[in-house]
């Protein structure tokens, strides 16, 4: 399996045993479809169930934000430097609010009329390399 080495911005939550939801941010190390390994100065414990967003570079220029991949997974490593997650359901990619994905839906109204809104579009449901 490829492992891609990216310095990309990473935000992670989790919630402690006592229920306290505690925030942090790194970069990764790391990063493959089942995972990534987050440099941080957060000690997050082994076992622990974690949010992970990994925020990529635009690959247009002037942008400031590009697409992020997001996962719900699980500590499988704790170190003194970061940790490693493992991606229960895989990466879900979801594109900045300006990203030029967006397309138009027709909905019903509570009048039973047709309307239509603007919204973004994410058609990748795994990330995958």
């Amino acid at each position: 399996m490829r492992r891609y080495r990216l310095r990309t911005p990473v935000n992670f939550s989790w919630r402690r045993s006592d229920g306290d939801e505690l925030h942090g941010e790194g970069f990764t190390r790391d990063i493959s479809p089942c995972g990534v390994y987050v440099v941080c100065a957060e000690v997050v414990p082994s076992g622990t169930s974690i949010d992970v967003e990994v925020r990529l570079p635009s690959l247009r220029a002037g942008r400031h934000a590009g697409a992020c991949l997001r996962t719900q997974g699980h500590v499988v490593r704790s170190e003194s430097l970061g940790f490693a997650v493992c991606a229960d359901l895989g990466f879900r990619m979801q594109f900045s609010d300006t990203d030029s994905r967006q397309g138009s839906l027709r909905n019903v109204d509570e009048n039973g009329g047709m309307n239509e809104t603007k919204q973004l579009l994410a058609p990748v449901s795994r990330f995958s390399m």
